[in-house]
């Protein structure tokens, strides 16, 4: 039978090559979840069934979200509690897909029936920062153990981007902006470096209002 691996294919394709670090450029989309610490203490009380049932959540809300990310050529590079980094590499990847692509994932939160599937009432929110910019992949060994990690502005820009961010809101990085086509974005008044991002403009499907941050 054949294991499904954790480690991402384009991580273990450059660990293979047998380099220590590996420099490119691309798109960080940080997906934070919230609800699901409530989610499991209401499940928890269920001793007979609580456990499968959280179980079935996690892949029916997980699933369709990672699906989004690998149809445009991106990948989870790590799973941090109820969040988890996504990397669009721009050789596979243009921003104006990631773009999209997070708006699809607002609306595939935004849409989760729970209480019709699960009979569970609690809400699952959502929010999303993308930075842009150069990324590294780097590897730490010692002789028993080897583990990779990702640094660099693209990284960096999509942390302070999350964090800006309100539940069912996108919120891009300066250097984001700048990687896309630009007569996308409006400025508004009662914000100069805030910007809305008007869907017409690019292919997408009914979203929510999205900022637009000048975050370096």
């Amino acid at each position: 039978m054949k294991h499904k691996s954790f480690v991402p294919e384009f991580v273990l394709n450059i660990y293979n090559s047998g380099v220590q670090e590996y420099c490119f450029t691309g798109c960080v989309m940080i997906v934070d979840l919230s609800g699901f610490t409530q989610l499991t203490q209401s499940l928890m009380e269920d001793t007979s069934n609580g456990v499968d049932t959280l179980a079935l959540i996690i892949k029916n809300i997980f699933s369709p979200l990672i699906s989004e990310i690998h149809s445009i050529g991106g990948f989870v590079s790590s799973f941090a509690g109820d969040s988890f980094n996504a990397i669009f590499p721009n050789d596979t990847c243009n921003s104006s897909d990631v773009s999209t692509t997070a708006t699809s994932l607002i609306e595939i939160v935004k849409n989760l029936s729970l209480d019709q599937k699960f009979n569970i009432e609690n809400q699952i929110n959502i929010k999303i920062g993308i930075g842009h910019g150069d990324i590294t992949l780097g590897f730490a060994k010692d002789n028993f153990n080897s583990t990779y990690f990702f640094d660099g502005l693209g990284i960096r820009s999509a942390v302070r981007s999350v964090v800006k961010a309100n539940s069912n809101e996108i919120i891009y990085s300066q250097s984001f902006i700048h990687s896309v086509n630009t007569s996308s974005l409006k400025p508004q008044a009662y914000d100069q470096d805030i910007y809305e991002h008007y869907n017409e403009d690019i292919k997408a499907i009914k979203a929510s209002r999205q900022k637009y941050l000048h975050i370096s």
